[in-house]
């Protein structure tokens, strides 16, 4: 088995990272356009487009979260190699975590108000 270098393992690290960027992107673009949705629409049927926003939504950010928990590890091993190259912006674990929880209640809560 042939042993990574320290670069193709950086490499491999940051093309993982980028990997998880479009779910990032259509998380925060669901979320907001859901919200709107929800909150100022004053028709039924436009509401209920909300709901499979809201599940976008959720869906993106618990692939965010389990890829953040995949990944970790190797992250803060590229990172002990070569401290002078941030591979992304990286958000606190806990962060991403809570903010994951609070999205995805809020989400939850909003579908039952729209259906019931």
């Amino acid at each position: 088995m042939k042993m990574e270098t320290d670069k193709e393992f950086e490499e491999r690290v940051k093309k993982e990272s980028k990997r998880s960027e479009p779910y990032f992107i259509a998380a925060i673009l669901a979320q907001i356009t859901g919200y709107i949705i929800y909150q100022y629409s004053n028709f039924y049927m436009l509401t209920l487009l909300a709901i499979p926003l809201f599940m976008v939504a959720i869906f993106s950010s618990v692939f965010l979260v389990y890829h953040d928990i995949k990944n970790s590890p190797d992250e803060i091993k590229a990172e002990k190699i070569n401290e002078n190259n941030a591979l992304l912006l990286k958000i606190d674990g806990w962060g991403i975590y809570f903010s994951t929880m609070v999205m995805i209640g809020y989400d939850v809560i909003a579908i039952f108000k729209i259906i019931f």
